[in-house]
């Protein structure tokens, strides 16, 4: 039987899965949508980020289930909505949907990554100041941590490109 302590971790682990998921999926479409060559490897890069955290995520979850179904990755990706986007951001499709928006060149993609990877952190330290589950406060400080090394990949990039 799951502790409601677990039941609290597993819906916290649920709504960071879905941020990630949603940012992965912003990621990808923008990937599809820049032209420049430099632009795309640089998405396809915080793409797979943001799949190594939703791997992560996904393996804390199952190993908090007990006796309940494991689930693999692919399956726990169709199971969480995608509703936000990193940042706890609730998903504008307009947004999701690049489709319709101007292509971009290097600087702007990376300062849209940017923005979005400071909210994610940002949110994680929220997360981490409102858990009142200490096993809560160490995942989020984790995946804090991860968007600190995203945010300084991406100001990296932006000084190799001026």
């Amino acid at each position: 039987m799951v502790s409601s302590s677990n039941e609290d971790l597993l819906g916290a682990l649920t709504l960071a899965f879905s941020m990630e998921k949603g940012s992965n999926e912003f990621y990808k479409r923008a990937e599809e949508k820049i032209i420049d060559k430099k632009g795309k490897e640089m998405f396809k890069k915080l793409a797979s980020f943001e799949e190594g955290h939703m791997s992560y995520i996904q393996y804390l979850y199952t190993s908090l289930l007990d006796e309940r179904k494991l689930f693999s990755l692919s399956e726990f990706k169709e199971m969480v909505p995608t509703e936000f986007m990193e940042g706890g951001i609730k998903i504008d499709p307009s947004i999701v949907n690049v489709e319709d928006t101007p292509f971009w060149d290097d600087i702007d993609a990376l300062n849209i990554a940017e923005d979005k990877e400071h909210e994610s952190y940002a949110f994680y330290q929220k997360l981490i100041r409102k858990s009142s589950d200490i096993n809560a406060k160490v995942i989020f400080e984790e995946l804090a941590k991860e968007e600190k090394k995203h945010i300084k990949y991406i100001k990296d990039l932006k000084e190799k490109i001026k």
